[in-house]
């Protein structure tokens, strides 16, 4: 499963995807076999270089941006959005909204009009219609269904009979 997030630690507009992993498989019979160990670390840099490998492929992205998100440290996860972050500061009528330390804008914070506190966080909700979270594997929808549709036929259903009416 991968879900899309919007907003960095001082919710300006920094897309990247959350993934859900399972830690086994499915087999045909539909029995589930759990993985011995695994290591998330590992699973995530493998994606890393298949994704950033295949946009490359595809000339969405330049070798030289390849090379720099390969260089990221993975940060981990947060939440979009922290009230324990978040004051408002009446009597200037403005928002303050903590976080960690931001190396490119070299602060831990941002201070802002409410309404334009009010617009940023309106950038991170979706189009109508428009999908943040997708589900893969065993868990797709064309998969769903399929199995939806094994699992009826399977069902013996009781034979009709009809009557004949009549003494």
């Amino acid at each position: 499963m991968v879900s899309i997030a919007t907003a960095g630690d001082l919710l300006q507009w920094h897309p990247h995807g959350h993934i859900l992993l399972t830690d086994g498989a499915f087999s045909d019979d539909g029995a589930f076999h759990p993985l011995a160990t695994w290591d998330g670390d590992v699973v995530m840099k493998l994606f890393r270089e298949r994704l950033l490998a295949r946009l490359r492929e595809r000339h969405a992205i330049s070798e030289d941006l390849v090379r720099k998100l390969l260089a990221w440290r993975h940060p981990g996860f947060s939440a979009p959005l922290s009230l324990k972050k978040l004051v408002y500061l009446d009597g200037q009528k403005a928002v303050l909204y903590r976080s960690r330390m931001n190396p490119s804008l070299g602060r831990n914070f941002e201070a802002m009009d409410p309404l334009e506190w009010l617009a940023r966080m309106a950038d991170h909700i979706p189009d109508p219609g428009k999908h943040r979270t997708h589900f893969y594997g065993f868990y797709a929808s064309r998969v769903r269904a399929s199995r939806r549709e094994t699992e009826a036929s399977d069902v013996p259903t009781e034979p009709t009979t009809k009557s004949a009416g009549g003494s």
